[in-house]
């Protein structure tokens, strides 16, 4: 299973979000010098950097999960003791299933309501705007589902997280 993370995390989406982000950089790089030249500006890179950006964020933040480099407090967590900090663990993996399939949920449900409507200038549906909310929760609640099983029947081996030691610096366990 830890392969099968590797291969879907860190190649295939890890390579989409390089290639969102070169978008993304040129659209706005094209849009600040078409701003300075005699005539007028590129009026559809803001949208393609919007769209992007908003991509590039989403799928990057379900990147940052699986790896455990997302922002955490451990101060008060390293002060239970190993009973108390892995009902913590499962308790704030239930939260975060939780809140990422309610958003992934709610975002499919909009993706219906939006669907029809058209960016001004690019002409593209919102939808693929809004996609990029369920897909990027979606992922989430994939990997915490697969480490939440892992954990139970699999003894820990997929889990990658980022915690501090007593001494403040990060370690990754």
């Amino acid at each position: 299973m830890e392969k099968l993370i590797h291969i879907i995390f860190d190649v295939i989406i890890g390579f989409i979000i390089k290639i969102i982000g070169a978008v993304m950089i040129t659209a706005v790089l094209l849009q600040i010098a078409f701003r300075y030249l005699p005539f007028s500006g590129m009026t559809w890179t803001e949208e393609l950097g919007r769209l992007t950006f908003v991509w590039f964020c989403l799928l990057s933040t379900a990147v940052t999960f699986v790896k455990g480099q997302h922002l955490a407090i451990d101060y008060f967590y390293l002060k239970w003791n190993k009973t108390v900090q892995t009902i913590m663990t499962y308790v704030s993996w239930l939260l975060i299933l939780t809140f990422s399939g309610v958003v992934s949920f709610q975002g499919f449900k909009l993706l219906e309501m939006v669907g029809k409507q058209r960016s001004p200038v690019l002409r593209l549906s919102f939808f693929w705007f809004y996609l990029s909310v369920p897909v990027g929760c979606g992922l989430i609640v994939l990997f915490t589902v697969l480490t939440i099983i892992d954990n139970l029947f699999l003894k820990g081996k997929i889990t990658r997280s980022v915690s501090a030691d007593e001494t403040g610096t990060q370690a990754i366990n």
